[in-house]
């Protein structure tokens, strides 16, 4: 590496660790004040607050890198501008764009940095620091906590599960119904079940209510106190949609639209999620090559200040573009790929065209 990088991404690199350190503590307050009424009512202790928070502030401190980066860059090119050790390099046969190059590197660097660390580590993080919110400072029991409303689920030969709550824990369902159909999708019958619970490769059910309907509509109705059966759908088919697509990785969002699909199930919004995990950690990228030609040759009296007020502005107007073009994704009004990429395309084609006339 030629001593100018090293130089320049030392500069750089001293800013972002300034930006990163304010934004921690800053989110370090305003978890703290959110929570403090809970923690103290609660009795929660110091020692879980604390590992609530060192969870907790790295999750949410997550989604500002992108926007620390850019400011970082912005504050290194304008002090590097103020102090005419631009116009020098300049003077030395340096170019403007051999000059950013390593910044932009770092943020491309910093993208895939992201992008891993948002698939491995902060899913993780963020269970677990929901999980002492729920159960050591709300006071939720564990099983309570990680349960689970509302699941629909597509089983073998038609039959369509609906559960009101799955316990994972107790490895229980709740207020269950189960619906068959024949080829003509015609409903033949009707179960409802108060709870069951998974026993192995069996359930234990009880309060069963079965309602079988006859093609000339009379209806036939059998009730159960318990039963013990074997369904085709073990106790892992509703594992498998307990968490929501939000909290899964590429993997697992992609293996389960590949399932979702293969069940006749509506796959749009997911899709554009999918393509959405990919797009977002290039935020980093996108906002340093946004930030090179607003924060080089800035004119003195401006300074940094205006770079800054500037290059936030644009980070907001990105943003904007890229929540908008998702959400008419998650519509059906955009292709998913589309909708995943249009700010990054767009914002990438200014910041370019901008870099390429700035030495102009």
């Amino acid at each position: 590496m030629l001593i100018l990088d090293r130089y320049v991404l030392a500069t750089f690199g001293r800013y972002l660790r300034l930006t990163v350190a304010a934004a921690l503590a800053l989110v370090f307050v305003v978890e703290l004040f959110d929570r403090v009424d809970e923690i103290i009512a609660n009795h929660a202790g110091l020692v879980t607050a604390a590992e609530y928070f060192l969870l907790q502030v790295p999750v949410v401190a997550f989604q500002l890198i992108p926007v620390l980066v850019m400011l970082a860059t912005i504050l290194a090119l304008s002090t590097l501008s103020r102090d005419s050790e631009v116009v020098a390099m300049r003077a030395a046969g340096v170019s403007v764009y051999r000059l950013v190059w390593p910044i932009l590197q770092a943020g491309m660097g910093i993208a895939l940095l992201l992008f891993l660390f948002g698939e491995l580590v902060i899913p993780r993080l963020h269970h677990q620091a929901d999980l002492i919110k729920q159960t050591a400072i709300r006071r939720q029991e564990a099983n309570e906590a990680l349960a689970t409303s509302n699941i629909w689920l597509r089983g073998e030969a038609g039959r369509i599960y609906y559960a009101r709550r799955f316990i994972p824990g107790q490895a229980t369902l709740e207020g269950v119904t189960w619906f068959d159909f024949d080829a003509t999708f015609r409903l033949v019958s009707r179960t409802d079940v108060a709870r069951m619970v998974g026993e192995g490769e069996r359930w234990r059910i009880e309060g069963i209510v079965e309602r079988h309907f006859g093609a000339g509509g009379e209806v036939e109705v059998h009730q159960l106190a318990t039963d013990n059966r074997v369904l085709p759908e073990g106790l892992n088919a509703f594992r498998r949609v307990k968490k929501r697509p939000e909290d899964m990785n590429v993997v697992e969002l992609r293996r389960y639209i590949r399932r979702t699909a293969s069940e006749g199930g509506e796959v749009v919004n997911l899709r554009a999620d999918l393509h959405a995990k990919l797009a977002r950690p290039f935020a980093a990228a996108i906002l340093t090559l946004l930030a090179v030609p607003f924060s080089i040759h800035r004119p003195r009296s401006g300074g940094a200040g205006s770079s800054v007020a500037l290059g936030l502005a644009l980070a907001l107007a990105y943003w904007f573009l890229l929540q908008v073009s998702i959400s008419l994704g998650h519509a059906g009004k955009l292709p998913p790929l589309a909708a995943a990429w249009i700010a990054n395309l767009f914002f990438a084609a200014l910041g370019t065209y901008r870099l390429l006339h700035l030495a102009q």
